[in-house]
């Protein structure tokens, strides 16, 4: 019978009323406007926009650039390098559209350089790639460490290929013919 009595009491009330429940969800709704103009729209999912970064050296000079990861671009004249802004915090891939001679710091990432009929996949490394689209071969020289040189597009198919110091791949896009020579001066 008490345990009757108790119940009731407790059945009875609410732990929020309704005035409250209102207080509440107007007292929400404030701080997360206050949140949102501070800081802007937070992305729920955890995706960031991706914006990409365009390094281009103007005609008849060279640029020197120093990426995000610390590695070291001389970009030659009229080429481009095209990379995104989460470059150097979970990826290291960017396009090179011309030449460029790349000093790579090493990374557990991968660094990918992109061109337009190659890719090449390096972790700690010095190399030349020239990559013009005007031109018919594309050159690929390494100095130091060692390059995996991938789809590589022959008459034969799609080739790869690992580059050590001094070795120099070149690409004829005109008869899609690859031809790798080593031990070249660089």
């Amino acid at each position: 019978r008490d345990w009757e009595k108790v119940r009731g009491r407790v059945k009875g009330r609410s732990l929020f009323r309704p005035a409250y429940k209102y207080a509440a969800a107007i007292s929400l709704l404030l701080v997360a406007a206050m949140v949102l103009w501070q800081y802007g729209p937070i992305n729920l999912l955890g995706n960031t926009q991706v914006t990409t970064t365009v390094i281009q050296a103007p005609s008849g000079s060279q640029s020197y650039v120093v990426l995000p990861d610390s590695s070291e671009v001389w970009i030659n004249a009229g080429s481009k390098l095209i990379f995104d802004n989460q470059f150097g915090i979970s990826n290291r891939k960017l396009t090179l559209v011309g030449e460029a001679f790349f000093d790579v710091e090493e990374d557990e990432v991968p660094f990918t350089v992109f061109t337009p009929d190659y890719d090449v996949k390096v972790l700690g490394t010095a190399f030349n790639i020239r990559a013009y689209e005007d031109d018919n071969d594309v050159v690929t020289t390494l100095v130091r460490g060692s390059l995996k040189v991938n789809n590589i597009s022959t008459a034969e198919g799609m080739r790869s290929t690992t580059l050590k110091p001094g070795d120099k791949l070149t690409l004829l896009k005109d008869t899609k013919t690859a031809r790798l020579e080593r031990g070249i001066n660089v």
